[in-house]
């Protein structure tokens, strides 16, 4: 028996969230499109309203006698506002008119200055209507235009014409800019406010003739501003003076404005410190009248951070000067980038104002290209004078240390005359501005008998050096005793330690005649010594040797010396040493190029790499990892002015480790000064400072690979900056 299965009609719940979403998304789609066309139902229903605002404006000024055809702060002047506003079927329509007289090529045109005939000397012909009509909600109005023409034919008239003609700095023309004409000397007074048409002209036909009389300011939202001036007490001399406007004749006046720029100012010193509270004069290069007259001069003070935020700036070339009290405190170091005030149109432009400690002179040298104006990074600057010789590196700072006499203990560089630790082997202390291994005395002594010719310098000795009486006296010749004559020893000392001062202490018979005593610390420079006294070294050494000399006035007599005896300090060095310097603070990543110290060459005794350093940077003044050229723990750099591993690039704090080895204890090797070469945002490019400078002539030589050698002469008093051109090769 077979069964028969019957399936129910109807939806899985698959099915039924499916069609939910389709369903879904036409009713999003309906609803969307119903808005839209809802919407744009409603604009072309206001567009209808506003072209009849329109059009009745339009109607009424028709209406009107040709001479009211005008605004009332516009020119033409008329009585009709300028903006006005309309409620239509519940919707404000700002309704804004224009009236400008048109000079029709039918009768030829106004002529400019110079003229060219024929001319029109009744350009207004017609005057010229625009309606603009806007309303909430649109991006774009309607505009209408009508044009009205008085009746009759033209005549001659008593008026004249001003031609403006605006543009930007690159001479583009500047449409809708605003222009505002006044003149206070005829009756009734001229005050017109108007804008530019589309290639940035504004004709005012039919005014009125005045003397310098017409003042007209340019301006346009979020630009500068523009305009003639009057003579007064204080601009005598106006660059561009308030226009004339003769009787049948018309005037030419342009001005220039564009788009403002932003400057953010931030005071740094040379090592990136922000400097607060600086007062100081941004002034510009525009002139508005003569003599040096700037357009722009405005004094302005930083905040504590330094920091300053200029806005609203027009395109120009500034210049800024530091006002007291700054001006007793800082010279100014540099511009990072030097050429930051050349400042264009529409720009934010950040710049740093470098300032060092103020010096009485002072010389800031900024190197550019001749052809480029842009700064030259690399150039070798060599100043020169008498007891003066300097070179800096433009777009390089430096970092360097000449002193260490206040010894270890100093983390944080606060004073350049310490640092952070040494093995105590370094004497820091004996000589001013300069390192050494450290050094022990060892007194030695030495006697001489003349019983045995084991010190006696036999090639030199021409004196009766006596071993068989132990004395040492004038040979004999034909039972004579002849003079002069001398006794020389050898090398006393037998180890390898510097000599500095010694002490000879002689028995002898002088018998009325002449004994005289030397000393030689080096071997060969013998200096006067006398007998029982404490002789310091002009040329210290590591040769002892003593010579007497001996003479007689009687033939029959001679000198004798028995014996004598020698004490002597001789100054012993470490082999060894290190020293670890405080850390210096360049205040933001830097990039290091060379590490330089001096003297660059060490005398040879004490062997060859008797100085070497190494190098550890790092952002957290915590992680020192001492390292050589290769950036590795096993080198050193050996040689003064070596490039410094780029693996120390972009860090901010930095610290040398100085080891000092001679081959030779009896010398050491000295340094009494370490720099590093560094790239930060404090080191403008093209730019280097030289203070502490006297009031001399200076010789100043420029050279880089790639330009011809720039030399010239100075006399630097006071704080001098100057711009150096340099000419490509």
């Amino acid at each position: 028996m077979s069964r028969v299965v019957h399936k129910k009609n109807g939806y899985t719940l698959i099915e039924l969230f499916i069609a939910m979403a389709i369903l879904s998304m036409v009713v999003v789609v309906i609803g969307t499109s119903f808005g839209n066309a809802v919407k744009l139902i409603g604009n072309a229903k206001s567009r209808l309203v506003g072209v009849s605002v329109a059009n009745e404006q339009l109607e009424r000024i028709r209406n009107r006698p040709y001479d009211d055809i005008g605004t009332i702060t516009g020119w033409p002047t008329g009585t009709i506002p300028a903006t006005q506003t309309i409620e239509r079927s519940g919707t404000q329509f700002t309704v804004a008119t224009r009236v400008d007289y048109i000079d029709d090529p039918f009768d030829n045109l106004v002529c400019g200055s110079p003229a060219v005939p024929p001319c029109d000397t009744v350009p207004q012909d017609y005057k010229r209507v625009e309606v603009t009509v806007t309303w909430p909600n649109i991006t774009r109005g309607v505009v209408l235009t009508a044009r009205y023409a008085p009746n009759g034919l033209e005549t001659a008239t008593d008026t004249g014409s001003l031609l403006i003609t605006v543009f930007d700095s690159s001479g583009q023309p500047v449409p809708l800019a605003d222009v505002h004409v006044t003149n206070a000397a005829v009756s009734p007074a001229i005050d017109i406010t108007n804008t530019t048409d589309i290639n940035g002209n504004l004709q005012l036909l039919s005014l009125p003739p005045s003397v310098e009389g017409y003042h007209v300011v340019v301006s346009k939202s979020g630009y500068s501003t523009d305009s003639t001036l009057p003579v007064s007490v204080s601009n005598p001399e106006p660059e561009k003076i308030d226009s004339t406007v003769a009787i049948q004749e018309a005037t030419e006046i342009s001005f220039a404005i564009d788009q403002v720029s932003t400057l953010n100012l931030s005071v740094l010193s040379q090592s990136c410190s922000a400097i607060g509270d600086i007062p100081f004069q941004l002034v510009g290069a525009k002139l508005i009248g003569k003599p040096n007259l700037a357009k722009y001069a405005e004094s302005f003070q930083t905040a504590a951070d330094g920091t300053l935020t200029i806005n609203d700036l027009e395109w120009d070339d500034y210049d800024v000067t530091l006002n007291d009290p700054a001006v007793s405190t800082y010279n100014i170091a540099g511009f990072s980038p030097p050429n930051a005030l050349n400042i264009l149109p529409d720009t934010t432009v950040d710049w740093l104002l470098i300032l060092a400690p103020k010096t009485t002179n002072a010389f800031l040298a900024t190197v550019i290209d001749s052809s480029t104006l842009l700064p030259i990074t690399g150039a070798q600057v060599h100043v020169t004078a008498i007891g003066y010789d300097t070179t800096l590196e433009t777009g390089r700072g430096f970092l360097s240390q000449t002193d260490w006499w206040l010894g270890p203990g100093q983390d944080l560089y606060g004073d350049l005359t310490q640092y952070e630790s040494d093995d105590g082997n370094f004497d820091f202390i004996s000589t001013a501005g300069q390192v050494t291994l450290v050094s022990s005395i060892v007194a030695s002594s030495f006697s001489e008998e003349f019983t045995s010719t084991s010190q006696e310098d036999a090639g030199v000795t021409t004196a009766d050096w006596n071993t068989g009486s132990g004395l040492l006296q004038l040979p004999q010749s034909l039972g004579d005793y002849v003079g002069p004559a001398t006794g020389q020893s050898v090398k006393l000392n037998a180890q390898s330690r510097l000599i500095t001062t010694a002490t000879l202490t002689a028995s002898d018979i002088p018998n009325g005649q002449t004994i005289t005593y030397y000393l030689a610390a080096d071997g060969v420079s013998f200096e006067e010594v006398t007998s029982g006294v404490e002789h310091t070294f002009v040329t210290p050494g590591t040769d002892l040797r003593f010579k007497i000399e001996l003479n007689t006035s009687n033939p029959a007599v001679t000198p004798q010396v028995l014996n004598l005896s020698i004490v002597s300090d001789m100054k012993e060095y470490a082999s060894s040493a290190m020293l670890t310097s405080s850390t210096f603070d360049t205040n933001a990543e830097s990039t290091y190029s060379v590490i330089n110290w001096d003297p660059v060459s060490q005398v040879t005794d004490v062997g060859d790499d008797s100085v070497r350093f190494q190098i550890a940077t790092n952002n957290d003044n915590a992680t020192w990892n001492y390292v050589g050229p290769d950036g590795t723990a096993g080198t050193y750099y050996t040689t003064s002015g070596s490039q410094i591993s780029s693996t120390h690039d972009n860090t901010r704090y930095i610290r040398y480790r100085m080891y000092l080895a001679t081959a030779d204890t009896a010398y050491s090797p000295v340094v009494t000064s370490v720099s590093f070469g560094y790239t930060s945002q404090c080191t403008p490019p093209g730019q280097v400072y030289f203070d502490n400078l006297t009031v001399v002539d200076y010789t100043i030589e420029i050279t880089h690979p790639n330009y011809w050698t720039y030399t010239e002469t100075i006399n630097i008093d006071g704080y001098i900056s100057s711009i150096i051109k340099m000419s490509p090769l």
